[in-house]
C-alpha cells in the first residue's frame, strides 16, 4: 500500500441561516403578515326597490294583481308600526306576521331550517 501523503479537500463555503421569522405578539408562532385587501367594489348596494327585479330573475315574472281592501289594511298597519306610532291595531296576530317572514325566509334560502331550530332552542 502506498503512504503518501493525502490530498486536502477543502469543502466549499456554506451560505449563511436565513434569520428566523419575529416571533407573533401572542408567543403563538411566527408574526402574521396581513394581505392586502381590494379595493371595495364601485358598485353601491341595491336599494330595496331594486329587489323586485332580483325576486322576477329568481321566480320569473311576477304577475302584480290589485289588493284587496284588506290587504290594504294590513299592508298600512305594517307601514304605520315600521314608522315607529304605537297603538296601531292590526288586522293579523304579530305571531303571523312572524310566523309568514320565516316561511318566505325558509322558501327563499335566507335561513336553513336547522338554522332557525338551533336559534329557536338555543338556552
Amino acid at each position: 500500500p502506498a503512504t503518501g501523503p493525502r490530498p486536502t479537500v477543502t469543502p466549499p463555503p456554506v451560505a449563511p441561516r436565513p434569520a428566523a421569522p419575529a416571533a407573533a405578539p401572542w408567543g403563538g408562532g411566527p408574526a402574521f403578515t396581513p394581505v392586502p385587501r381590494p379595493a371595495p367594489h364601485p358598485i353601491p348596494p341595491p336599494a330595496v326597490t331594486d329587489l323586485v327585479h332580483e325576486e322576477e330573475a329568481v321566480e320569473g315574472r311576477i304577475a302584480m294583481r290589485p289588493l284587496t281592501p284588506k290587504e290594504v289594511v294590513v299592508l298600512d298597519a305594517l307601514e304605520r308600526l315600521a314608522a315607529g306610532q304605537e297603538d296601531v291595531p292590526l288586522p293579523v296576530k304579530p305571531t303571523q306576521v312572524a310566523a309568514a317572514l320565516l316561511r318566505i325566509m325558509l322558501r327563499h334560502k335566507i335561513v336553513t331550517q336547522q338554522e332557525l331550530l338551533d336559534e329557536l332552542l338555543r338556552k
